[in-house]
Parts: C-alpha cells; sequence; structure tokens
C-alpha cells in the first residue's frame, strides 16, 4: 500500500515556508552565519564517510524546522519504507523501484529473500565473466584475448559505468581497456574503433529492451566492423556481451546466451549502474572493487531508511533543494567537484535528477502548481572558475552550488592538491561573503567608476560534499547519496521519479523522420519549421530539390 500522495501546495509547512521566504523576512546568509558561532558544528552531517556542509544555505532553524513539518506533512518516512519494502512506488509503469536492492550484501537483512538470491545469482555471472576477460581466457574469433572493452548503451546505461570508470581510473586494471560509445553519431563510433583492434576488441551491448535505436545502430555497425576485419564466416559471438531484459532479442543478434547478463524492469536505466550494467566497470576494477562499491552504496541505503528526518542527510540536501528552487526562486543548480576524477559527475546527476523529476504532473495526473527540479549544470574546479563562475559570483539570479571535494588527492603531488582544495574553499567562501560597494572604493579611490563592477552581492548558498578519497566505496557511497536525494525530491513535489514519458515523444517523432531522410514521403503532420529544416538537410545532402 502506497501512502498518499499529497499536494505540497496544500500543506501548512508551504504556507509557512512562503511567509519565512518573504523580503526582509529571512537574515542575510553573512549574517546567520556570524550570529551562530556553532553553526557549522550544528548544520553538518556525516553520511557514510561524506561530510556534508550545510552551514552556507540561506536558511535559520525557523526554515529548516519548517522544511522537516513539510517533509512530514507530505509523509516522506512512509514514502522511504514503502521504497525499501518493495511497494510500487513508480505508479505510472504499476512498478516497484528496487535499485537498493542491487546493493543487497549477506550483511544485509533482506540477504535470505528470493530478490536477494535473484541479485547475487546475477552479480556472480557477471563477476565470472569479469574474471575470466581480466585473466585472459575470453577469446576471439581469431583466437586472441579479448583485451578492448567498447560499452554500447545510452542514458543509463552509459552514463554511471562511464562515469565510475573515468573516476576510478587509478584501480582499473593496466591490462584492459575501456570506451564508452553512447550518440549514434558515427564520429563517436568511429573515433573509438579507429583504436582498437577487431581481434581483441569486445563489445558490451546494454539496453534493457534491447529494441534502443541508438544503440542497436550502434551494435550494428560494430558488428560489420569486425565482420570486416575478421571475415565473414568469423564467428562473431564471441566479440559481444549483451546486458537485458530481452535474451530473445540479444540471441536473435547473436549473441550467445552465456553472454547475456539480465536486467529487470524494477530498476530504471538511470539507476542501474549497480546491476550488470555495471559490467564494464567491474572488468576494470575487478570483483573486489565492485564489492566497495556496492557496499558504499548499501551504507548509504541504511542511513537514508533509518535515520530520523533532523539526522538524514539526502533529505536535508532534497529540502534545501527545494528551499532554493521554490521559495528563494533559483531555477538552477550548480554542481562543482573539485576532483578531475568526478568530470562527468554533473552529467550523471543532470540525467539522475532531470529525468527523474523534470515533470509537470503529480503521480496522479494533476497539474503542478510549482516548478518542479532545476537545471543541473556543472564542470570541474578549478576550470569552471574560468567560465560560469562570473555568473555566479555576479549575474542575476545567480544558483546555488553543491561544491565536492576529496581531501586525499588521485596523483601524489601536493601542490597541486593543495591548490585545488584553497581554490574550491575560496569560491564558496567568496559566494557567502561577496565584496561590498565600499570595499571595492577603498580598493580604487581614484576610479569610482569601477567600484560597480568590482563588487559582489554575496548571500549565494552553498552546500560542500567532502569525501576522505575517491575510491570506489566512496564513490558507491556519493552516488547513493544523490540517488535517494533525489527520490525524495520526488516525493517533495509530489512527483514519480522513475518514469521519463518525455523521452518517448520525441522518439516516435523521429521514425517517420528517418524515413523521410532516407527517401520516404514527407510526414503529413510536420509543422511548416520541421518541413523547411528537413528539405533543407535533404538539399544539402544531395537529395530533393527545395519545395
Amino acid at each position: 500500500m502506497l501512502p498518499k500522495t499529497t499536494d505540497p501546495l496544500a500543506t501548512i509547512a508551504w504556507s509557512r515556508l512562503r511567509d519565512l521566504s518573504a523580503p526582509g523576512t529571512l537574515p542575510e546568509l553573512c549574517d546567520l552565519l556570524a550570529g551562530e558561532p556553532d553553526r557549522f558544528e550544528r548544520w553538518v552531517l556525516r553520511c557514510g564517510d561524506i561530510i556534508c556542509d550545510f552551514s552556507k544555505q540561506r536558511a535559520n532553524t525557523a526554515v529548516r524546522e519548517a522544511l522537516f513539518a513539510l517533509a512530514r506533512e507530505v509523509a516522506l518516512p512512509e514514502w522511504i519504507e514503502a521504497l525499501f519494502s518493495g511497494a510500487e512506488v513508480n505508479n505510472t509503469e504499476g512498478r516497484a523501484a528496487k535499485h537498493w536492492a542491487l546493493r543487497l550484501t549477506g550483511a544485509d537483512d533482506a540477504s535470505s529473500s528470493e530478490l536477494f538470491a535473484t541479485v547475487l545469482d546475477a552479480r556472480q555471472r557477471m563477476y565470472q565473466l569479469a574474471e575470466d576477460l581480466r585473466a585472459g581466457r575470453l577469446i576471439g574469433a581469431s583466437g586472441r584475448p579479448l583485451r578492448q572493452l567498447v560499452n554500447i548503451g545510452i542514458g543509463g546505461s552509459d552514463l554511471g559505468p562511464r562515469l565510475a570508470c573515468d573516476a576510478l581510473a587509478p584501480y582499473c586494471t593496466s591490462e584492459l581497456a575501456a570506451a564508452f560509445v553512447a550518440n549514434v553519431d558515427a564520429a563517436e563510433l568511429g573515433r573509438v574503433l579507429a583504436l582498437c583492434r577487431a581481434d581483441e576488441t569486445l563489445f558490451v551491448v546494454t539496453s534493457k529492451t534491447f529494441t534502443t535505436q541508438e544503440t542497436l545502430r550502434n551494435a550494428q555497425s560494430a558488428k560489420a566492423w569486425l565482420r570486416d576485419a575478421l571475415g565473414g564466416e568469423a564467428e562473431l559471438g564471441a566479440h559481444f556481451v549483451a546486458v537485458t531484459s530481452n535474451p530473445q532479442a540479444a540471441a536473435a543478434f547473436g549473441i550467445d546466451t552465456d553472454r547475456v547478463l539480465p536486467m529487470w524492469d524494477w530498476v530504471g536505466g538511470r539507476y542501474s549502474v549497480w546491476s550488470a550494467v555495471g559490467f564494464t566497470l567491474a572488468a576494470m576494477i575487478g570483483p573486489k572493487g565492485f564489492d566497495a562499491f556496492l557496499g558504499g552504496g548499501a551504507e548509504i541505503d541504511r542511513h537514508f531508511r533509518a535515520s530520523p528526518l533532523a539526522k538524514n542527510a539526502p533529505v536535508l540536501a532534497a529540502l534545501f533543494g527545494l528551499w532554493n528552487h521554490n521559495f528563494l526562486n533559483f531555477a538552477d543548480q550548480a554542481v562543482v567537484p573539485y576532483a578531475r576524477g568526478l568530470e562527468l559527475f554533473a552529467a550523471y546527476l543532470q540525467q539522475l535528477d532531470m529525468e527523474s523529476n523534470g515533470k509537470g504532473v503529480n503521480r496522479l495526473g494533476q497539474p503542478l502548481g510549482m516548478a518542479s527540479c532545476p537545471a543541473v549544470w556543472g564542470t570541474v574546479g578549478t576550470s569552471g572558475q574560468h567560465a560560469y563562475f562570473q555568473w555566479l559570483h555576479q549575474g542575476i539570479p545567480g544558483a546555488p552550488v553543491d561544491f565536492v571535494l576529496v581531501a586525499q588527492p588521485e596523483v601524489a603531488w601536493a601542490e597541486h592538491h593543495e591548490m585545488l582544495l584553497a581554490n574550491a574553499l575560496a569560491q564558496s567562501q567568496a559566494l557567502l561573503q561577496g565584496k561590498a560597494l565600499s570595499a571595492a572604493l577603498a580598493e580604487t579611490p581614484a576610479r569610482t567608476d569601477l567600484a560597480a563592477h568590482r563588487s559582489f552581492p554575496g548571500g549565494r548558498p552553498s552546500t560542500t560534499l567532502l569525501l576522505p578519497r575517491l575510491d570506489p566505496r566512496r564513490l558507491g557511497q556519493l552516488l547513493a547519496f544523490h540517488e535517494h536525494k533525489t527520490f525524495a525530491q520526488g516525493v517533495l513535489w509530489g512527483v514519480n521519479p522513475f518514469d521519463q514519458w518525455g523521452v518517448e515523444l520525441g522518439k516516435n517523432l523521429a521514425s517517420p523522420l528517418l524515413d523521410a531522410l532516407r527517401g520516404g514521403p514527407e510526414p503529413e503532420a510536420l509543422d511548416a519549421s520541421t518541413r523547411g529544416l528537413l528539405r533543407e538537410i535533404k538539399a544539402l545532402r544531395g537529395g530533393s530539390a527545395r519545395g
């Protein structure tokens, strides 16, 4: 039984938050920190090994208590329990969301369940295949060991494993190389294949339905490349692994059944890196490393399920995100990890957050009366400081920033890492403090005309997540933390964070346009703009004349 879906706008807490955010009511952020000498100690939570500093959020105790009241009014604790009890929290598709079960181990309460047995069997099959690959026992059609992995997938079948392999590069074996292909643009596949030996390449084709257009097109082109390089009669199936819930389609493609790893409809793509979707990661860091990755995620599962609201770090992150978006009227959320290994983290969060909660109706299909989900974007620091940080500091309205810091460096060059960390701390301090016009005038008394240009409003909120190091366990913690933050925000806004109907419309419209580009008739229902662009493209490609 699912908890009731409550319109947050109808809650007492929402009205209270609206009052607390009224102009002139909320203290300035600098004043909040100055007036609470122990604010850091009281506004920091520890979640696994992650230190979560919320002290630079523009919120006081009254705001925080009202946010907790909102969480209770929309039954967030009950929704959290529904998630972990296997209820159909994905109500629009009639499914549970059991991605957390992918992280179960023998130490978990559910370890004796049928669910755990299913997960463990798939995990052991993945580990055996990964170990065979690492040991050189997977042989290609020409008799050579397969040493180059090419992961073909898109969305959740790409972003999670791509991020994890990049983040954990220091823990990856040097005996294998991994590359990723997602875009249907042939340039992406072509650039990867240019660096591969066909007789040593293993393609990992990941698609839940095995009908994803971009993935199948890339897989078919990869197969043709192998056929051309190895000869038409070669056993090309030896060069493929499939991860899918449609093994029949994988078999029809020519992939051996013992090379097909399972997916389930109770795991959404953007939550699936913990499953066989992470096969490339398991091969690169090994089963022990993957176990550590899973274990880190499981630690956050226990924290999220058991912690009261006031001590629940993903919940607090979700609440402050809602506060910034719906009451302080920030439309964007910047994510800036000061770690090269997390270069792809913002792109990963774009899908996790925006595909999950970028909705216009609630769980019951009723229009939302408020905005859900800010636009999420960012890059690594310090690179971003020389790009969009100008806007963060002086633009209107700017955006809250989530900083992610790693205390221990990936490479033991202390001077570099100290400079990196100092810059991260300085940016969060600058967003907080700004620079008053009087201070700018004092700096350049002879150029009063420049003072306004050299002043900064400050008072711009940020959260800092501090990890001791970036290793498999801590990466697992970081990703699970954000999964649960996303779920909590979905509950707070009243939306279903596990469907993605917005992905389907464009895919359906692409099919008749593809036929038209290949010489077929133009779709009758085309608008004038799309029809004009279609004809211009065909003319530039040497097709039919412009009409």
